[in-house]
């Protein structure tokens, strides 16, 4: 499929691995999460329990992503998980992994590869940048379906062999990607800005115990009638010497 005449609206994880939601991000709340980030980026210090830690030379992560004050990330981590994951499936999935991400100066592309995890869905909103000089993301439709012996990286004869099924998910801050971890993607360079915070959702039949940082100030109603999206097992025994009750 000529990637040039897709339709971004015909997309669909379960078909194809990877779905585009425009404007998911109302610019209002975009400016203030925004604004709140680039105070702890812009004095980023691991001694804090809410600072910025560098992952390398040009990926910064904000620690603890929960504490956001200018919007309630628990909530907005819901609405992506009820937009992304069809309802019949919802209780077989976990919200296990939250990050806010900033990468600039990067001048080498993120090539394509799998990360080999079936049924992992992930989903991330571009703050700023998304771009095809700001990590705009890319995606093999429809590789998802399929079984390779990739470890992770695709060689070039692979790369060659599923050039026509690259779905190009550049966009602009706001815009939403989801997408099946399963299938092979990349990203471009990111020599401007690219920020953005992504969720992880995961099948709990592969028994992930993985968890988040649940701050307590953002337990809303909304989060706490969702509770159990939050929580790898809530039928599962305390440790030993704990108390049944």
């Amino acid at each position: 499929m000529n990637k040039n005449l897709l339709n971004s609206n015909s997309l669909s994880i379960a078909s194809d691995g990877v779905l585009i939601k425009k404007y998911f991000v109302d610019p209002r709340l975009l400016s203030d999460l925004n604004s709140e980030i680039d105070t702890f980026f812009a004095k980023p210090s691991i001694s804090m329990p809410f600072g910025v830690t560098t992952l390398d030379f040009s990926v910064s992560r904000l620690i603890s992503p929960t504490r956001i004050s200018s919007t309630n990330i628990l909530e907005l981590a819901l609405s992506v998980f009820f937009m992304v994951i069809p309802k019949e499936q919802q209780q077989n999935y976990l919200i296990s992994e939250i990050q806010i991400n900033s990468e600039k100066n990067n001048p080498r592309p993120l090539d394509f590869h799998t990360d080999s995890c079936k049924g992992e869905i992930r989903a991330q909103i571009y703050l700023r940048g998304g771009g095809k000089n700001s990590g705009g993301f890319l995606y093999m439709r429809q590789t998802h379906l399929m079984d390779f012996n990739v470890d992770h990286y695709l060689d070039s004869s692979m790369v060659e062999s599923f050039k026509d099924q690259v779905v190009d998910c550049s966009g602009l801050p706001g815009d939403l990607i989801a997408f099946d971890a399963a299938g092979f993607h990349g990203k471009h360079v990111c020599m401007s800005e690219r920020r953005t915070i992504s969720f992880t959702f995961y099948p709990r039949r592969n028994g992930c115990t993985d968890t988040i940082d649940i701050n307590t100030s953002r337990i809303s109603r909304m989060v706490l009638d969702n509770i159990e999206l939050f929580t790898p097992d809530l039928e599962s025994e305390a440790a030993s010497g704990w108390p049944k009750n």
